[in-house]
């Protein structure tokens, strides 16, 4: 044998031998790919705040709820968002969505019904109110028949046929569109999109922030022909596919201000913190936002990169209240339906309405309360009792404020009063407020608590520490320490 053909003979099966062993490495590799479970990668993304070239903090998103349970105003909720302007992450805007209930248009409904005609009143009262607050939630859970659909078209018929208006608008609540700049707010010349960018922050990276995501719904109808074919196939021994019995479906679309709303105020009742301020720090909305990073070499958003789990976790500073809205000035846009004199209550700085006449003292038993984490207690709103009393007395008052902290009532309730929250007295006409306590507390007047009510005496027990805020009164007064 040659001296060449020895080689050929050793090359070739030096080649058989790597050619077998590249064939196993595939074959493993197709056996795990098809077969194992792969590692998982987890990608999560968290903000909570923005801050401006001038070291001034905010809330990525602030979330702002009036839902009427003590049905004296209108339903309100509200989103407002901050977010830099530019990649360059200095300057800080803000835009907004409001969505509104009128309520007098809603208790004309409610009224009219009631008055004229029974069957409709009672299906009113089952769809579209509770508590005396109007809830398009509470209307899709509750029409889960035929019978249900009819009586709610009829009433809708004959809410149209009466009030010649667009009554499922004004029963679904409308939107109003806000933007601006600091504390600076004004109405949106164009409406939002879900498609436009919010540029943040996260991590020294700059981000783009879209609403813009779409949802895909899958869901299974029967199928008679598949179902009978699957009998057929039965009598006669032969294998059967469940999947035949059955037709699937597959509806995609991209979300609505309705849906969205819904998915970020449902995790408010449903949140331990119920009424007051407070933090809601990892809200998961990853369904809803698209995430690009900034390209520096390309001068573009990149998409996000794609985990085998991604988790878009937002903070939101929120604040609720079961009141319903009366001012424009509770608005985070200090706007009501783009009105920023927006005001139900009939009690203001023009009113001519009050003078001193009858005394009527408020005490703390007057008062509710929510809870501050904050302020660890809670504060007192003037309760609509006591201010339907005042507004529908006969006679001018005199209106005298007397707290006592160290009262039964409160220690009965377990109440630690430490201030008048946020319009808790606006626009009423108090001659003196007097705050007693025997132990070293402080009392807190919050913004706009004492507005409007040409309070002129604030007296207090030596022992108190009152804090008084910013835009907490409007009227010169005398402070007098006993």
């Amino acid at each position: 044998m040659s001296t060449n053909s020895r080689a050929e003979k050793i090359t070739a099966i030096v080649m058989g031998i790597l050619a077998l062993i590249f064939l196993v490495i595939t074959l493993a590799w197709v056996f795990y790919i098809k077969n194992l479970d792969k590692p998982k990668s987890i990608g999560a993304t968290y903000l909570n705040t923005i801050v401006d070239e001038e070291g001034n903090e905010y809330p990525f998103m602030e979330i702002n709820q009036y839902d009427n349970k003590n049905n004296n105003g209108f339903i309100v909720q509200e989103i407002k968002f901050n977010f830099y302007t530019d990649q360059r992450a200095s300057t800080v805007k803000h835009i907004g969505v409001q969505k509104v209930f009128d309520m007098n248009k809603i208790q004309a409904y409610y009224d009219y019904l009631k008055a004229n005609d029974e069957k409709y009143f009672k299906a009113f009262v089952k769809y579209f109110y509770s508590n005396g607050a109007y809830s398009i939630n509470k209307v899709e859970s509750t029409i889960n028949s035929i019978q249900d659909i009819w009586d709610l078209n009829g009433t809708l018929k004959v809410l149209k046929n009466n009030f010649g208006e667009d009554v499922e608008k004004t029963l679904a609540g409308e939107f109003y569109f806000y933007e601006g700049f600091k504390e600076t707010t004004w109405a949106a010349v164009q409406n939002w999109n879900f498609s436009d960018p919010m540029i943040v922050k996260i991590d020294n990276k700059i981000f783009s922030l879209t609403l813009d995501k779409t949802w895909t719904r899958t869901w299974k109808e029967k199928n008679i022909w598949g179902t009978i074919k699957n009998e057929i196939k039965s009598w006669f021994g032969a294998a059967v596919n469940e999947n035949d019995a059955y037709t699937v479906h597959t509806q995609t679309g991209t979300y609505t201000y309705d849906q969205f709303f819904y998915a970020v105020f449902n995790s408010l009742p449903n949140s331990t913190e119920g009424y007051g301020d407070y933090t809601l720090p990892l809200v998961e909305l990853s369904s809803y936002f698209n995430i690009r990073m900034w390209n520096e070499e390309s001068q573009k958003f990149d998409p996000q990169l794609q985990t085998d789990y991604d988790f878009n976790y937002f903070g939101f500073k929120c604040h609720t209240n079961k009141n319903g809205i009366i001012y424009a000035s509770q608005s985070l846009f200090k706007m009501v339906a783009k009105d920023f004199e927006f005001n139900i209550s009939k009690i203001g700085t023009s009113t001519e309405y009050w003078k001193k006449t009858v005394v009527y003292t408020i005490t703390e038993k007057d008062f509710e309360f929510r809870n501050s984490d904050v302020e660890n207690g809670q504060f007192a709103t003037l309760n609509s009792k006591t201010l339907k009393l005042i507004n529908n007395s006969k006679e001018p008052l005199e209106l005298k404020i007397r707290i006592n902290l160290d009262s039964d009532y409160l220690k009965e309730k377990n109440i630690k009063f430490i201030g008048l929250d946020n319009f808790s007295l606006f626009g009423l006409q108090i001659d003196e407020l007097i705050i007693t306590s025997q132990e070293n507390v402080e009392f807190i007047l919050n913004d706009y608590s004492l507005w409007d009510t040409n309070t002129k005496t604030i007296k207090y027990s030596k022992n108190i520490t009152l804090r008084i805020s910013e835009n907490a009164i409007n009227s010169d007064f005398k402070e007098v320490v006993e």
